[in-house]
């Protein structure tokens, strides 16, 4: 999740920093269902707008998860990530979606811990 403001769209769209991923994949590695699944929104001033593809909820709290595995479980940032996900969007999470994709990535654990942990706040 991001804050971002009209300011910030110039360098956003042209000028990410090399360590900057705002979307789960570049678009063209994206699968079908991720790429139907994603959300369209605009950003900046009428006169510099421009349109951004974002992954869904679920995609990022996939990737978060998946992330943290990968950094060893020793990092907090996206764990926090995910849970502040969880407890925002639950009401609207597709949670067959998130359960399904998280066994293809084998963190189905981190998953149902995440779930499990948003429950009992």
């Amino acid at each position: 999740m991001a804050d971002v403001r009209a300011e910030h769209v110039r360098a956003l769209v042209h000028e990410p920093e090399p360590d900057f991923h705002p979307f789960m994949r570049q678009p063209g590695a994206w699968t079908d269902e991720q790429w139907r699944r994603r959300r369209t929104t605009v950003i900046g001033p009428p006169d510099e707008a421009v349109s951004v593809y974002l992954s869904s909820a679920e995609d990022m709290i996939l990737q978060k998860l998946a992330w943290h595995r990968m950094a060893g479980a020793v990092s907090d940032r996206q764990w926090r990530d995910v849970a502040g996900m969880l407890g925002v969007q639950r009401p609207t999470l597709d949670f067959p979606y998130l359960r399904r994709w998280a066994a293809d990535l084998g963190i189905t654990d981190l998953l149902e811990k995440a779930i499990e942990e948003a429950d009992a706040t």
